[in-house]
C-alpha cells in the first residue's frame, strides 16, 4: 500500500506534483481541526477568549449594585483565575 501511494505514479507525488505546498499544508490542518473532539476544541476556544477578555478588562473598575441598593466598585485586577 505505501508503494502505491509514494511509489512512481502514486497519490502522494501527484498531490506534490499538482498542488503548492502551502494549499497542501492547509488542508491537511484543516482534516486535523476537523477529526479533533468537537468538545475539546470548543473548550480551548472558551478558555481563549475568557484569556482575553480578562487580560483587555484587569485595570478596569467594575460598578455593581447590591441587593440593598449601594454601588459596590471591583477591580479585575485583584483576581487571579486559573486551572487550579
Amino acid at each position: 500500500m505505501l508503494i502505491e501511494a509514494y511509489g512512481k505514479g502514486g497519490l502522494v507525488p501527484w498531490l506534490v506534483e499538482t498542488y503548492s505546498i502551502e494549499f497542501l499544508e492547509k488542508l491537511l490542518s484543516q482534516t486535523f481541526e476537523l477529526r479533533r473532539d468537537p468538545e475539546e476544541r470548543e473548550r480551548e476556544q472558551f478558555d481563549a477568549e475568557r484569556e482575553k477578555w480578562l487580560e483587555d478588562n484587569k485595570g478596569k473598575d467594575f460598578v455593581f449594585v447590591n441587593e440593598n441598593g449601594k454601588q459596590e466598585t471591583i477591580n479585575l485586577s485583584a483576581f487571579g483565575w486559573g486551572d487550579d
